[in-house]
C-alpha cells in the first residue's frame, strides 16, 4: 500500500514541476529546425553558384568555310577568343547553305584588311592555307561568282599579316581526262586550276600553277591545255596565213597559208594573247589575237568576221 502512495506522489510531482514538453520547448525546437533548413539552403546556393562558375562558356556557333577551321563571322557576331577569322558586312547563319558577302574582312590578330567581293559562299567552297618553301603563307579562298565561274581570293598571312593580294576567276567545269571537276590546292607547287577563254569562241582549258612571288597562282607552263570547245565546227571564211607549231608546242618560225574552208580546233592557249589550233590539213598553227573576246582581232580584222561557227557562251 505504501508503494502505491509513493508512486502517486512522484507522478503528481512530475506534473507540477512541468517535466513534460512545454510551449517554450516547442518554440525552441522550431527555431532549431529553421536554422538547420536555412543552413541547408545557403549550402545548396553555394553549390549551385560553384557549378555555374565551373560550367564552360557557351561557344559561338560559327560558319566555317570548307575544312579550313577558319570561321566567317556576321557583322555583329562576337570574335572573342579568335585570332584568325573572316568577317562579313552582313549577317551570317551558321547553318545556311548560301552566304552572300559584299565586303569581306580578314582579321589576323591585330591586323586586318577589307575587300569588296560580292560573292556567295556555298558548302562546296573551301579555304586553303598555302605555305611555300620559303615560309610565305597565304589563304586561297574560293567563292561562287556567276555561271561556271568561281572567285579565287588571295590573302597574305605571312608573319601575322592580314593583306588582300588579288581576286581572280577560275572554273570547276569537269575535266574529262583528269576525272575532276574541282581545283587541287594540295601542293603549292602543283596547283590545278581550270579556266574559260573567249579568245577563239568559248572554250575551257586547264593548267598547273605554283604560288607566285606575290602569292597569286603563276602558271608553270606558258600554255594551258584546251579540254572542251563550245563551237562545233570553226571554219575559215578565207585563206589565212599563220606560223606553224611543232609537236612540243614551240613556234617554228615558218608560216603556212591555211586554205578557205579549213576547220580549226583549239588545243592550247596562254589565255591572253594566242591560241594554238589544229587545222583540217594536219598542221598546228599559232593564232595571235588582240583583245580576247567577242571583239578580238587577228591582224586588224575581227575574229568573228574571219570564221564561221564561232560560239561565245556565258
Amino acid at each position: 500500500m505504501k508503494k502505491k502512495n509513493v508512486l502517486a506522489l512522484v507522478c503528481a510531482s512530475l506534473l507540477l514541476t512541468g517535466c513534460a514538453f512545454s510551449e517554450d520547448d516547442e518554440a525552441t525546437e522550431e527555431v532549431a529546425v529553421e536554422e538547420v533548413s536555412s543552413e541547408d539552403e545557403d549550402l545548396e546556393e553555394e553549390v549551385q553558384e560553384k557549378e555555374q562558375e565551373e560550367e564552360p562558356p557557351v561557344k559561338e556557333d560559327y560558319y566555317y568555310i570548307g575544312d579550313s577551321g577558319i570561321p566567317l563571322l556576321g557583322k555583329d557576331q562576337s570574335a572573342e577568343g579568335l585570332d584568325l577569322y573572316f568577317k562579313s558586312d552582313g549577317d551570317v547563319d551558321s547553318k545556311a547553305d548560301n552566304i552572300y558577302v559584299g565586303e569581306l574582312t580578314l582579321v589576323n590578330g591585330k591586323n586586318e584588311d577589307t575587300v569588296s567581293v560580292c560573292v556567295n559562299f556555298f558548302s562546296g567552297n573551301d579555304c586553303t592555307r598555302m605555305v611555300t618553301k620559303d615560309n610565305r603563307e597565304y589563304l586561297y579562298l574560293e567563292a561562287d561568282s556567276s555561271n561556271d565561274y568561281y572567285d579565287l581570293i588571295v590573302f597574305d598571312i605571312t608573319d601575322g599579316k592580314a593583306k588582300f593580294v588579288d581576286e581572280m576567276w577560275e572554273t570547276y567545269v569537269y575535266i574529262d581526262e583528269l576525272d575532276t571537276s574541282s581545283p587541287d590546292f594540295s601542293d603549292p607547287n602543283n596547283i590545278l586550276l581550270g579556266d574559260i577563254s573567249e579568245g577563239f569562241g568559248t572554250f575551257y582549258y586547264y593548267n598547273y600553277y605554283t604560288v607566285g612571288p606575290d602569292g597569286t597562282p603563276e602558271p608553270k607552263e606558258e600554255a594551258g591545255k584546251v579540254y572542251r570547245v563550245c563551237s562545233e565546227k570553226i571554219t575559215s571564211k578565207k585563206a589565212l596565213e599563220f606560223e606553224t607549231v611543232d609537236s612540243n608546242g614551240n613556234p617554228t618560225g615558218v608560216n603556212t597559208t591555211v586554205p578557205t574552208g579549213s576547220v580549226y580546233v583549239p588545243i592550247r592557249t596562254d589565255g591572253k594573247s594566242w591560241v594554238d589550233a589544229e587545222t583540217s590539213d594536219g598542221n598546228v598553227v599559232r593564232i595571235r589575237i588582240n583583245d580576247f573576246g567577242y571583239d578580238g582581232m587577228i591582224n586588224g580584222e575581227y575574229v568573228r568576221d574571219l570564221f564561221y561557227g564561232l560560239m561565245f557562251v556565258g
